[in-house]
């Protein structure tokens, strides 16, 4: 679901430029999140 969201996201920010810092915190977020659930997993 996650990557759906993203990729119309992405999507749109090919029409409207301002949209690719919102993108840019995005997938930042993500891979934190990606790498906070590899630490919990770890543990």
């Amino acid at each position: 679901m996650v990557q759906l969201a993203t990729a119309g996201i992405i999507e749109r920010a090919g029409r409207n430029d301002v949209m690719i810092k919102d993108v840019d915190a995005l997938m930042q977020a993500s891979t934190i999140a990606g790498i906070l659930r590899r630490a919990v997993k770890e543990k």
